[in-house]
Formats: C-alpha cells, structure tokens, sequence
C-alpha cells in the first residue's frame, strides 16, 4: 500500500510539472500561400495561433477574421537554444505545405502538430520535404 501510494504521489508531481512548463501561445502570422493541417485545406491569409486552454496542449488556430476555426492537440517540442524569433514552420511536400510547428520567440519549448495522413502519403513519393519558416508577431 505505501508503494501504491508513492508511485501516485509521483505520478502526480509528473503531471503538475508537466502542466506548469505548458507555455502560453498568441501569435500571429501573414501566411503567403495556402496549407493543410489535420487534412484541411486553409487558404493564405493572416492566422492567429493561441494557446486554448491553459496548461493544455491544444492550440486554437484561425484566420484573422475568425474564419476557419481549428482545435488541434500538439505535441512539446523542445530545442537546445531558445527561438531567436516567433514563427510557424511548415514542411513543404512537393508543391504543398503543411503546417508542423510553432514557435514563440525566447522559448526553447515549441508545439508541433501531428503528421497528417495526407503528409505522410505524399512524403513516400516525394524524394525531399524542405522546410520553410514564416515570421510571426506576438499577440496580445
């Protein structure tokens, strides 16, 4: 019992920390062409990326006018060195992008969307994905 009891204290500690490095995401972003996340088509345009919950990995995803609304689970990805600048990094696949991550300038910890099935079966034809990086400004 006091076993049981220790593994649920620290499982619990795991969680909160977790939940506290959660980081708060309002940005904003002038996209020149069109993309695809979760295998939807978003047509160019300025879209914002927040945060929509706090200490949750969902992010809520629209374009300026609030038009085609988005709520998508990411996953934390982290680097060694902070972001030099806010920014959403697409993966372009042949002729389209699709959009993988986020980042907020001075932040180490980034989100990144999950692979579509789209991008996974058009990425086994294609030789190369490149990525490409578009400048975002912090929202407030």
């Amino acid at each position: 019992m006091k076993n049981l009891l220790s593994f649920v204290l620290v499982g619990a500690s795991l969680l909160v920390a977790s939940a506290a490095q959660a980081q708060e995401i309002r940005v904003r972003a002038d996209i020149p062409f069109a993309f695809v996340l979760a295998d939807k088509v978003y047509p160019a345009g300025v879209y914002a990326v927040e945060t929509a919950m706090a200490n949750t990995n969902a992010l809520y995803i629209h374009s300026w006018g609030g038009a085609n609304p988005a709520l998508l689970l990411t996953n934390q990805h982290t680097s060694f060195e902070p972001s030099r600048q806010s920014k959403l990094v697409f993966n372009r696949v042949g002729k389209t992008y699709f959009l993988s991550q986020v980042w907020v300038a001075g932040s180490a910890v980034g989100r990144e969307f999950p692979k579509s099935r789209g991008e996974v079966e058009l990425a086994r034809n294609v030789a190369k994905a490149e990525t490409v990086a578009v400048a975002a400004n912090i929202s407030h």
